[in-house]
């Protein structure tokens, strides 16, 4: 069975990351499988990004699992099955082409908005890919949507997607219900063809608007105890804050301090999400390192972690009794970098 007739009439599994260039992919893979008589059986975000025996339970006997901005290595997929993969994270292994719609230049829901235009015309739900391309900061692809989003709706214009972007990050932070009310909320957008009811005019974007506020106050809260938790490397240009949150906010977080110390790398590790794991968000301006090879280099360092990322975007699940010595080593792999450069 093809992959058309899969989205047409298979059970398919979506599975997404957790941020607004996945949540948007899932939306628009989720509307183009209605419009093909179908919908996913199931739409799921891993816990920590990547495939554990949970996720692989998840997914079951679908026929069909589609793995939307995952940045996934190939052992990561054992045990599911048929797949597909559409991604814009470098690779560190070989997938068969015919599982893989691969980018590094655009982002994940660039990539499905025109997978998905092969099937169905989506002209008029460009805006969710534009969402997307403007939480990874891919402007080439927001320019590309551009003239998509401007037909359809001439009066939604980038300062307005920029709040709805902002809105549809918030539902990451409280873990899978926040990000299906995300994913449902851009659906019934999409389906009333008025976007900006994304913002709260329809039932699951009201129940964001109640998380949002609810994200906001979580952030206030550890940016005021701030320089309790900070601790600052001039030397490296360095900062991290350890916090404990039984919410997803370091990302949220760790941004937020970023925008602060724009001249310094910026880390944020919450301890609080989970009983064996601290998730670790690190954050910069310049583009000089990699953080996503280096997180994912220190992680090769430590059983049971995993990490990786962008440039300038990147995080790690660390067991909790490391956290320290693998930070020291994150440091250690910094200084060989810059003084490579």
């Amino acid at each position: 069975m093809g992959v058309l007739e899969q989205l047409k009439s298979g059970k398919v599994c979506v599975v997404h990351h957790n941020d607004a260039d996945g949540i948007c992919s899932a939306a628009l893979l989720a509307i183009t499988m209605k419009k093909l008589g179908n919908f996913p059986t199931k739409i799921i975000s891993p816990k920590f990004t990547e495939f554990d025996d949970s996720i692989i339970k998840e997914v079951g006997n679908s026929d069909l699992t589609v793995i939307l901005d995952m940045g996934l290595d190939k052992t990561d997929l054992e045990g599911i099955g048929d797949y597909l993969i559409i991604d814009h994270h470098p690779l560190h292994v070989i997938f068969e082409p015919t599982k893989l719609i691969h980018s590094t230049k655009n982002c994940a829901s660039y990539l499905t908005f025109h997978f998905c235009n092969q099937f169905v015309k989506l002209d008029e739900y460009a805006w969710i890919a534009g969402i997307g391309c403007l939480a990874d900061k891919d402007l080439d692809g927001f320019q590309q949507l551009h003239t998509f989003i401007k037909k359809s709706y001439p009066d939604l214009n980038e300062s307005i997607l920029r709040v709805m972007m902002c809105f549809i990050s918030s539902s990451r932070i409280f873990g899978q219900k926040g990000l299906q009310y995300g994913v449902n909320a851009l659906i019934e957008a999409a389906e009333m063809k008025s976007p900006t009811t994304v913002l709260g005019s329809t039932p699951n974007s009201q129940k964001l608007v109640r998380l949002r506020r609810l994200s906001i106050a979580q952030r206030n809260y550890w940016l005021m105890k701030f320089n309790e938790i900070a601790q600052i490397d001039y030397q490296n240009r360095i900062l991290s804050a350890e916090i404990s949150s039984k919410f997803f906010i370091q990302n949220y977080l760790a941004g937020t301090i970023s925008n602060l110390y724009p001249s310094f790398v910026c880390f944020v590790i919450n301890s609080g999400l989970d009983d064996k794991y601290s998730v670790i968000e690190v954050r910069s301006k310049s583009d000089h390192l990699n953080l996503g090879l280096i997180m994912k280099k220190a992680c090769s360092y430590f059983e049971n972690s995993s990490g990786g990322g962008h440039r300038q975007a990147a995080g790690a699940k660390v067991p909790k009794a490391v956290v320290k010595e693998f930070l020291e080593k994150v440091k250690e792999i910094m200084q060989i970098e810059r003084s490579a450069l």
